[in-house]
């Protein structure tokens, strides 16, 4: 690529050598090409039965000793990382675990350290839209976005397309989509300012050449649909009423007086207000907010011009005091899902 940027950095991870480990494998490896050269020229070199049948196991026991050197010798892994909004560059490194091939060893440390995904969720992909942040307006087009995981460093690495497209298809199926996740579009229209083909709280599996939505920018247009469908269901019924009834006009009674108005009808008195406080299994917290989501968050929702606040209150109280590993933990999550307000207390 001559002076030129490699694009995709984020897909490079590197296996490299202990120089400690190095002598002995160049040592193996000289043994292997001796014996495999004299194995290849046996008629050449005249050997004899005894000779040639040596020449050949040796060959491949050296041979398998240079296969063992190699996963020896090659237990380092390096790769380039940048925090976001940082233009300096670091190498991390990191030993290599497991058995088998090099390059599985090398996954399987990555995956173990959260730093490589094959498989992915909604919810981690909504945090990294939201924290970069990665959104381009109200939307980020797929393809786009997988570009971003191939290119920048600071963002976690996918095994390939497929992971994104997976993690997206999870994300839309997710009940509580509207605070957790996101929706998905097949097009906007920038003469209407309107998005096509909104698909969300259901699972579809999503393509490269469409685009995800910000939930409440999803939500927005969904009222904004169903006031204008209601909208037109009651100028259709205005239209479709009795017009044949005409009024004669207001006839006196007998005795010359008017007649008294109908009773006013009694008030429309209205439900317009729904509360409720529940306690959650924090180990079954995400089970159970499904479940709230579809036995009573979807249907509230859905009502025309409905305004839903959901507020989740979290406390935690430990005897013995909070580990400080996870007291940083805790705090830095809570400020990257912007929590109103957290913290910690002393007693």
């Amino acid at each position: 690529r001559g002076d030129s940027p490699r694009l995709n950095r984020n897909t490079l991870v590197f296996a490299a050598a202990d120089t400690a480990k190095w002598v002995d494998l160049e040592a193996a490896v000289r043994q292997y090409l001796a014996w495999d050269s004299i194995h290849r020229e046996e008629d050449p070199l005249n050997l004899d039965a005894f000779q040639r049948n040596q020449a050949k196991t040796k060959q491949a026991a050296t041979n398998t000793t240079v296969d063992a050197r190699l996963a020896d010798t090659y237990l380092w892994i390096l790769f380039p990382r940048q925090e976001a909004h940082s233009r300096s560059v670091d190498w991390d490194e990191l030993r290599t675990m497991g058995d088998g091939e090099l390059a599985r060893r090398v996954s399987q440390r990555l995956r173990n350290d959260g730093l490589l995904h094959t498989r992915w969720n909604g919810v981690s992909l909504k945090q990294w839209l939201d924290r970069v942040p990665l959104w381009r307006g109200d939307a980020v087009s797929i393809k786009e976005l997988a570009s971003f995981f191939a290119q920048y460093l600071y963002l976690d690495k996918l095994r390939n397309d497929q992971v994104l497209l997976e993690a997206i298809a999870d994300g839309l199926n997710n009940s509580m989509w509207m605070t957790e996740t996101f929706a998905l579009a097949s097009a906007y229209d920038d003469a209407t300012g309107r998005y096509h083909g909104l698909v969300h709280g259901r699972h579809q599996m999503p393509t490269l050449d469409q685009m995800l939505v910000k939930p409440e920018v999803a939500l927005r247009q969904i009222q904004h649909d169903q006031q204008a469908q209601a909208a037109r269901d009651r100028q259709e019924r205005d239209q479709s009423g009795d017009t044949d009834q005409s009024d004669p006009g207001t006839a006196p009674d007998r005795d010359g007086s008017l007649p008294k108005p109908p009773p006013q009808p009694p008030l429309d008195r209205k439900t317009r207000r729904y509360f409720a406080q529940v306690r959650l299994d924090p180990e079954q917290i995400a089970t159970e907010t499904g479940k709230l989501s579809a036995e009573i968050l979807q249907h509230l929702v859905g009502v025309l011009g409905a305004s839903v606040t959901v507020t989740l209150e979290i406390e935690a109280v430990v005897p013995d005091g909070i580990p400080e590993a996870v007291r940083r933990t805790v705090d830095e999550n809570s400020r990257t899902l912007k929590f109103e307000q957290h913290g910690f207390e002393e007693s």
